[in-house]
């Protein structure tokens, strides 16, 4: 099963996911899970929900982007 990692990049700043999460095919319901995770980790320590999820392979191949809010508000 491959590896994916959702990195968060506000402004200049590129938060890295040193874990990641093992998902089939990019699964549209488990990526949302785990987004949702992440923003409200993000939310809960009171750093900003602005900015985007850059979702690297384990080949460090951009496969996805899109911007945090996206996540909550679906």
């Amino acid at each position: 099963m491959p590896r994916y990692f959702f990195h968060i990049k506000q402004d200049d700043r590129l938060f890295r996911d040193h874990e990641g999460i093992d998902l089939d095919n990019l699964d549209t319901g488990q990526i949302i899970e785990k987004s949702r995770e992440v923003v409200s980790e993000f939310a809960f320590r009171g750093q900003s929900t602005d900015g985007i999820f850059v979702i690297e392979n384990s080949e460090g191949r951009r496969v996805l982007q899109f911007p945090l809010k996206a996540a909550v508000w679906g």
